[in-house]
């Protein structure tokens, strides 16, 4: 497992606008124990315009597909889920795909 800091903004107009992204952290092929798929992980925090601190959680699943060249198809999915709050115990304001 690889980790970098994860550094920018984050553009929401139904919070407001476009925000500086905080405490980012981006993690390369984390193995997921629970299905063995290795992940990329993005996990970050921002300030949106009315004060409300919200926490953003996304996955990429990189699948072994023997036989297959998806690895793009596997990179451009990002899972995601937003917390209206500091950690991913918060509750859960919106989740999707991003493309």
């Amino acid at each position: 497992e690889q980790q970098a800091e994860l550094s920018g903004t984050v553009t929401f107009e139904p919070l407001g606008g476009t925000f500086t992204i905080r405490d980012g952290r981006f993690s390369l092929f984390t193995l997921d124990p629970a299905t063995g798929i290795r992940q990329m992980v993005y996990a970050l925090k921002f300030t949106a315009a009315d004060g409300q601190t919200y926490f953003l959680y996304g996955h990429k699943e990189i699948h072994d597909d023997r036989g297959q060249m998806d690895l793009i198809e596997d990179m451009t999915r990002l899972f995601t889920t937003l917390y209206r709050g500091d950690d991913d115990h918060a509750p859960v304001y919106g989740a999707g795909e991003l493309y």
